[in-house]
């Protein structure tokens, strides 16, 4: 096995000051979702501590996290259950069903809970969706949307599309499909028996683990921040292209393999690791 580093010498300072630049309005941006998401108006607080829903027959969850805590799970219980930290005048959670999709929203206050990067204001509440155990089949699609906070999902699917703003989010199970797009936030991934997956970040981190067997397609783009993505151990077929970047290699490599990975970058970084 042979490492390999993909950069273009010939960029020019003009090129690294564009992409940098584009960073730094990525990252503004990112502060500004932040905000924004912490300051989503609505009226009065949780009614309940707990919230239930019919999961009977769904196929897809849609959640919205806003800027706090959330943590999606799968337990013993007999519908979808939402279980917060209590009563919070600083917002509120709504749990509802249409149609076959299971949909979770936060709705903040201005600047009453907020969140950036991570680190929330002292209002911030640790909240737990769990869902029947019998889900946890590998047949559910999910979405989720971390906009400023920090969500932890944990469990099998078959459709799995994670998006970060500028908070944070661990991710922990399988998918048959992995979607992971960060703006100027973090991801922590580790997900098994994936066979496509694809990994975007603007001015974030992703760190990705997926186990099991060789994924047909990997794509990763990367703007001016860093994924390092460790994949199962296999050939692959490996495409660099770099702007004033770096893409590393470590994996082994060959043209006729029916692994295939894409890696773009402009001016971050891409490490391609071999797992065990």
């Amino acid at each position: 096995m042979k490492t390999t580093r993909t950069k273009n010498p010939a960029a020019k300072p003009a090129a690294i000051i564009t992409a940098v630049a584009g960073g730094i309005v990525l990252l503004a941006a990112g502060t500004t979702a932040a905000i924004a998401t912490a300051g989503t108006l609505t009226a009065g607080g949780d009614p309940s501590p707990v919230q239930s829903a019919d999961a009977t027959g769904i196929t897809a969850i849609d959640v919205d996290s806003g800027a706090t805590w959330l943590t999606v799970e799968f337990g013993d219980v007999q519908e979808a259950t939402l279980t917060s930290g209590g009563p919070d005048r600083q917002g509120r959670w709504t749990l509802e069903r249409e149609d076959d999709e299971l949909v979770l929203q936060r709705h903040g206050r201005p600047f009453g809970n907020w969140c950036i990067f991570g680190f929330c204001g002292e209002e911030g509440r640790a909240t737990v969706l769990t869902l029947p155990e019998q889900l946890n089949d590998g047949s559910l699609d999910a979405g989720i949307d971390s906009g400023a906070g920090t969500v932890t999902v944990d469990g099998d699917f078959r459709d799995l599309d994670v998006q970060v703003g500028a908070g944070e989010a661990f991710v922990n199970g399988a998918a048959r499909m992995l979607s992971v797009s960060v703006g100027a936030g973090t991801a922590d991934v580790d997900v098994e028996s994936v066979t496509e997956a694809a990994f975007e970040v603007s001015a974030g981190e992703v760190i990705a683990q997926l186990s099991g067997s060789a994924p047909n397609r990997v794509g990763v783009d990367v703007a001016v921040g860093t994924a390092d993505l460790t994949l199962p151990e296999g050939t692959y077929d490996v495409t660099a292209r770099s702007a004033v970047g770096d893409v590393v290699n470590d994996l082994d490599v060959a043209s006729d393999s029916s692994h295939v990975v894409e890696a773009d970058v402009s001016a971050g970084e891409i490490f391609l690791r071999p797992g065990a």
